[in-house]
C-alpha cells in the first residue's frame, strides 16, 4: 500500500539532510524507504536547494563520532519534528 507523503514530510527530509543527517537515519526515523528519501533529495539537489555533503574523506573515527552525536540529538528532538510534520507545530525544531 502506498502512502502519499505530506509536504512537510518532504520539507523535513531536506532540512534534516542540510543539518547533516544521513539517508539511512532519516529513512529509519520517518519509516520510509531509502529510495524514497534518495529520490526526494536527488530532486532537491537538481533544483540546487541542497548542498552536496561528502564525508568520505574524513577519518573513520570522526565520522562515527559525528554520526553518534547526530543520532542522539535527533532522538531527543524527534517528538518535536514529528509534531511539526503532522501539522501541530508552527516552526520546525
Amino acid at each position: 500500500m502506498r502512502i502519499k507523503p505530506l509536504q512537510r514530510e518532504k520539507a523535513s527530509i531536506v532540512m534534516l539532510r542540510k543539518l547533516g543527517y544521513t539517508i539511512n537515519l532519516i529513512s529509519e526515523k520517518l519509516g520510509r524507504s531509502r529510495s524514497f528519501i534518495h529520490r526526494t533529495l536527488r530532486f532537491n539537489l537538481m533544483l540546487k536547494n541542497l548542498p552536496l555533503i561528502d564525508m568520505r574523506k574524513m577519518p573513520n573515527k570522526i565520522r562515527q563520532r559525528a554520526k553518534w552525536i547526530r543520532w542522539e540529538k535527533l532522538t531527543k528532538l524527534w517528538p518535536l519534528w514529528e509534531a511539526w510534520i503532522l501539522g501541530k507545530g508552527e516552526k520546525p525544531p
